[in-house]
């Protein structure tokens, strides 16, 4: 096995876990948040909040730092458009992940504990839903630019 091998298994493993964990995570969260439980939705929020950050933290890194060593053992050029677009995609996702989306569930999680109801939450709920939603299509379109290498 080559070493290119090895760096695209590695990359690929922590792109599923970037991309597969934030996808479960966030339809954990919508599947709770349609119930009645107010402390079970707080405590799935802070342990995700919890989790996320280093799991979808590491695994990106891991994502950013295999591609950029393929590249470097490969015929890539680090200036196809393709790779800029893709690092820069990923860049959008890591920061979005480590502040906006991370906090905006860490806050329902907040809230439910300060003893706000599963209703009075749900604009907060959507907002953190919709913020996911978007992260994830990010991260979908890294691995699009990834596969296809369209330009």
């Amino acid at each position: 096995m080559s070493l290119f091998e090895i760096l695209l298994i590695v990359h690929l493993l922590a792109a599923m876990i970037w991309i597969g964990g934030a996808l479960v995570g966030m339809l954990i969260g919508i599947f709770l948040s349609k119930g009645d439980d107010a402390n079970a939705m707080a405590k799935f929020c802070t342990a995700f909040a919890t989790i996320a950050g280093p799991a979808f933290g590491g695994s990106s890194l891991i994502v950013v730092a295999t591609g950029i060593w393929m590249v470097a053992e490969s015929s890539i050029e680090f200036s196809a458009l393709w790779v800029s677009l893709s690092f820069a995609g990923w860049l959008v996702s890591m920061l979005m992940g480590a502040t906006i989306v991370g906090m905006t569930w860490a806050k329902v999680g907040k809230v439910l504990r300060e003893g706000a109801t599963l209703d009075g939450t749900r604009p907060l709920i959507s907002r953190a839903v919709r913020l996911t939603w978007l992260d994830l299509a990010m991260r979908v379109a890294v691995v699009v630019l990834m596969v296809t290498r369209p330009v």
